[in-house]
């Protein structure tokens, strides 16, 4: 080989070595430039992957506070309307309380509208005692007929004086040919009292035994009161407001 080629493949040589030197740098930097890039899309995925993450998580927990919400608001309105539920039976039940009561209270007034009457046969049997020996004695017995301020009172009071008078039993004095006055300061189931002046025994009095033994055997409840002022042979028979329960 002479000079010259040998110097010819030198310079070839290097610059092979320079090309190659320049490939190796190009090929280290092709690496490095795509490794970092590869490795900036790999961190910008996971971010995107992170964010996805926490706007899902973020969702979920709007939906669970919305669920929780509306969960709120369903045992809210539960509770209202059993509460409105127990205020409509409670009321529901006061109605039908005042409607029975109503009820009994119309049919008080309807029994009490009803005017007081003696039958044909409480009549007879009235009849009857009065004039038989039980009653008239001697001396005659004075029976006297009262009633309260009331209308029902006084038309069943002018019963007993009519019949009373017609079997010849003495009921003066008598105020204008009608009944004595009387007062009731109470209510009483008692619709008859019978004033006598004294509960001893006697034989002026044994008339008015009979006779309110006779009222109470027929259903016409009759209390007994004291009166000092009538005499051993006097009576008052008052007749009081129609008992409620009658």
């Amino acid at each position: 080989m002479d000079l010259e080629t040998a110097g010819t493949i030198l310079t070839f040589s290097n610059f092979a070595m320079l090309v190659g030197a320049v490939l190796v740098a190009a090929g280290t930097f092709g690496s490095m430039t795509a490794n970092s890039t590869i490795q900036n899309y790999d961190e910008i995925r996971q971010l995107e992957t992170e964010v996805k993450i926490a706007q899902a998580t973020e969702a979920s927990s709007m939906a669970d506070a919305r669920a929780a919400t509306a969960n709120l608001k369903s045992a809210e309105a539960n509770e209202r309307a059993a509460k409105l539920e127990n205020e409509t039976s409670f009321l529901k039940k006061q109605a039908e309380e005042a409607k029975a009561e109503a009820a009994k209270v119309k049919e008080r007034l309807q029994k009490m509208q009803t005017l007081r009457k003696l039958t044909i046969e409480q009549t007879q049997k009235i009849s009857d005692l009065v004039t038989s020996n039980k009653f008239v004695i001697d001396p005659p017995v004075t029976l006297r007929v009262a009633a309260v301020a009331d209308s029902e009172a006084q038309i069943f009071a002018m019963e007993f004086l009519n019949l009373l008078s017609s079997c010849r039993v003495n009921v003066s004095p008598t105020p204008y040919g009608g009944v004595n006055k009387c007062t009731q300061l109470q209510e009483s189931q008692d619709g008859l009292t019978l004033s006598v002046n004294s509960v001893e025994l006697t034989p002026g009095r044994q008339p008015f035994v009979h006779f309110a033994n006779l009222l109470g055997s027929m259903g016409l409840a009759t209390g007994i009161q004291i009166d000092p002022m009538l005499s051993d042979n006097e009576a008052m028979l008052s007749v009081l407001r129609k008992p409620t329960e009658t």
